[in-house]
């Protein structure tokens, strides 16, 4: 029997990209346009007060329309996550067909050599993606069978420059469960752990051999039953089922609607039951990968939009190329102006980093909209 292949050598991933980067500049716009408007044709007048769809005056020597109505000039992507681009179309497209083909996310300085621009270019953009995939991560609650875990990400303390000798005092500390040697930590490692931060991860996991089909994460502080359960009563619909590890902070879901089973990852990866989470391990593996060996490291600030961009990685693993591509530029083009990365580098940051509550209230803004 043969074997089956990975998806990521099947013909689906990489059914998109060759056509994307023939495009001439022409065949770009229009595809924006095509996106964003659904015609190559008809436009619609991004104006404050305006909002004429019809086809609009072309100015062919800028690549931009005028209204018919109020004369106001736009363009493709005026009013959208891309207002005030700098790069071509084509080059923009380039740059989501590059940023779709990293399996573990893709490096800014990378992008910056392939695209013959500078890292604050890259920077900026690519920060634009992953804020729409912040906006547009699914919060509706999962339900079903859960596999629920927290990672440790940022904050990794440096060893230190002293190596003492292995002796055989030191071997016996190590090896025994007596009482060990207080260790004390330097002043800059003590730092360094300040920015350590605990990413819950929730995998809802399908019919057998489908893995993970949708997944949820959050950047909080501690893996603590406080954080696990306000998580399981905004994210987990009632009657679900949790799998977890034997973490004390999932105890509080004894007693709750939500059933919870644990394995003793101190004993074993699964128990005799089946019970395991290896769907949450797996996503743990993809951001651990890309924190040692593309971004080589995490800063609080910015940790959230790293965790969205491989939740959605995860959710999307197996779609192929044309679906995840356009997914993405669908996105992007629905998208208002960024409020985080729009003039960064004038002096437009974002206030501290994104929590848990972040996500709450976007959630309660939906319900309350719902309703």
């Amino acid at each position: 029997m043969a074997k089956k292949k990975n998806h990521l050598q099947s013909k689906e991933a990489h059914n998109y990209a060759g056509l994307c980067l023939d495009m001439t500049e022409y065949e770009a716009e229009a595809l924006f346009a095509q996106v964003r408007w659904g015609s190559t044709t008809e436009q619609g007048c991004p104006g404050t007060d305006c909002g004429s769809f019809r086809s609009h005056y072309r100015l062919q020597a800028k690549r931009r329309w005028r209204c018919v109505d109020c004369g106001h000039e736009f363009s493709a992507t005026s009013r959208t996550a891309f207002h005030g681009r700098k790069l071509s179309y084509r080059r923009l497209l380039g740059l989501l067909v590059f940023f779709e083909c990293g399996a573990k996310g893709q490096s800014i300085a990378e992008a910056s050599r392939m695209f013959g621009v500078q890292i604050k270019t890259m920077l900026a953009n690519m920060g634009k993606i992953r804020e729409t995939l912040i906006n547009k991560m699914d919060l509706t609650p999962l339900s079903g069978l859960i596999h629920m875990d927290g990672i440790h990400l940022g904050g990794k303390p440096r060893k230190s420059n002293h190596r003492g000798k292995m002796t055989s005092e030191v071997m016996k500390a190590k090896l025994t469960k007596g009482k060990r040697a207080k260790h004390f930590m330097s002043r800059k490692n003590l730092e360094r752990r300040k920015n350590r931060r605990v990413v819950l991860s929730l995998c809802l996991a399908g019919e057998a051999g489908e893995g993970s089909i949708r997944t949820m994460a959050f950047v909080t502080h501690s893996e603590n039953e406080q954080n696990v359960m306000t998580l399981a009563s905004h994210f987990v619909a009632p009657h679900s089922m949790i799998w977890s590890d034997e973490n004390a902070a999932y105890g509080g879901l004894q007693g709750t609607t939500i059933e919870h089973y644990a394995v003793p990852h101190a004993l074993m990866f699964c128990t005799s039951d089946g019970v395991n989470n290896n769907l949450a391990e797996a996503w743990n593996s993809r951001i651990r990968r890309y924190e040692y060996g593309v971004g080589h490291g995490f800063r609080p600030k910015y940790m959230q939009d790293y965790v969205c961009e491989m939740v959605w990685r995860e959710n999307n693993r197996r779609q192929c190329q044309k679906t995840k591509i356009q997914d993405l530029l669908k996105g992007m083009m629905g998208s208002p102006p960024s409020r985080w990365w729009k003039g960064y580098f004038q002096g437009n940051h974002r206030d501290g980093e994104l929590t848990l509550e972040y996500f709450l209230q976007r959630a309660a803004k939906a319900a309350q909209s719902a309703a």
